[in-house]
């Protein structure tokens, strides 16, 4: 017993001597810095993933501690470091508050990131977001952990930003359709898209965490996809359903609520029929259900009926919505929208608004005018995977 209580002292001096060698006093008072007790710590997400590690030797200012965790800022928002990993400490540094007016960009492969001296401050794994801040032709600049870190930028690319991808109707082989609209597709294409999806180690995101990722509340790996589907069609109940089930996937469907129908009808595959409110009920394992008006989708000489409602009738017909689905996103019918469109979305308590323009959702648009990728019957398997690639 005398003998574990001097090692274990033993390793508590070592510890102290080895930061105070580095010019680092040890404070137990100090409330916002830690380090790390030996070579390294892992930096983990709320999900217990590891997106990089902390390196001895450095300071480290934290935004809030716990229990279990000291959360630091990395990428796109906090990492938890275990608090048996760690020593609070005082340090000469400045904590550093820098301002976002960067891109996006992620790693390529495991990347370290140094401090403005060179010595190692964070390694990242590979594929993971960060936010330059600054940038000059050898290094991003990217904030962590209150510190300036740079990161190389020969291990990094571009962030192209997160595939929102438009689904409508699904077909099934035997529902006897001749030809398919723009807005169709078969099971067997939207099977292919969930197992291209699975090939690639895509991680299906909610809107809840779209929207906390734009708010820099959230860090997403290069991999984050959204799957959205309009109209709630029963269809996407019967086909799309148990694949994304079976799939562990999560996806979005904008309902017409005014179509919606209290109970479940028999499936007709002949017909364009809506989700039933029972449907709805015991399909949120895979859908969560977000607005696409209650009765204004329709058009009138080419104009949505949602640009062309007067402000009261608009609004309105959303609070309807509301009452009949609970919803925070919305996707404009037909694409359509202006700014008096946003500024109701706005007072009515969307966070979100998806257009039908193409590209992807990235750091910083405006959240609003969010793009998509419709997904059309003449979409190759190639062009799906260029698509969802990262």
């Amino acid at each position: 017993m005398k003998k574990i209580l001097f090692l274990s002292l033993f390793f508590y001096v070592w510890t102290t001597q080895q930061l105070v060698s580095y010019a680092i006093n040890i404070d137990e008072g100090q409330s916002n810095v830690f380090y790390v007790k030996t070579n390294s710590a892992p930096v983990y997400d709320e999900s217990g993933a590891v997106l990089g590690v902390i390196h001895k030797n450095q300071a480290y200012f934290y935004m809030v501690k716990t229990e279990t965790c000291y959360y630091i800022e990395v990428e796109n928002h906090l990492g938890c470091v275990s608090t048996a990993s760690v020593v609070e400490g005082s340090t000469t540094f400045v904590e550093e508050k820098l301002e976002r007016t960067g891109e996006m960009i992620y790693t390529t492969d495991f990347t370290q990131l140094t401090d403005l001296d060179g010595h190692v401050l964070y390694t990242s794994q590979p594929n993971r977001r960060h936010y330059a801040v600054a940038e000059d032709d050898t290094y991003y600049y990217v904030k962590l952990a209150g510190r300036t870190a740079l990161l190389q930028k020969v291990n990094t690319a571009l962030d192209k930003g997160i595939p929102v991808l438009m689904y409508h109707h699904i077909v099934g082989p035997h529902d006897g359709r001749q030809s398919l609209t723009s807005a169709m597709i078969t099971e067997a294409q939207f099977a292919s898209n969930v197992r291209a999806l699975q090939e690639v180690g895509a991680q299906a995101i909610t809107m809840d965490e779209l929207h906390a990722f734009l708010q820099g509340e959230k860090n997403l790996g290069k991999n984050a996809v959204v799957i959205t589907f309009d109209d709630g069609l029963k269809s996407n109940i019967v086909y799309a359903y148990p694949l994304l089930q079976q799939a562990k996937m999560k996806a979005t469907n904008f309902v017409i609520t005014s179509r919606v129908p209290t109970t479940t009808q028999p499936f007709d595959p002949h017909k364009l029929q809506s989700i039933s409110q029972e449907e709805i009920a015991w399909s949120t394992d895979v859908f969560n259900y977000e607005g696409h008006t209650h009765q204004l989708h329709s058009q009138e000489e080419g104009s949505s009926l949602v640009v062309l409602q007067s402000r009261k009738s608009l609004k309105d017909d959303l609070l309807i919505s509301q009452s009949i689905v609970p919803q925070h996103y919305f996707a404009y019918p037909f694409g359509q929208f202006n700014e008096a469109t946003k500024q109701i979305l706005t007072e009515t308590g969307y966070r979100l608004a998806f257009t039908t323009k193409h590209g992807y959702v990235k750091y910083g648009d405006n959240s609003y005018e969010l793009k998509r990728i419709a997904i059309e019957p003449t979409t190759t398997e190639e062009q799906f995977r260029q698509y969802i690639s990262y």
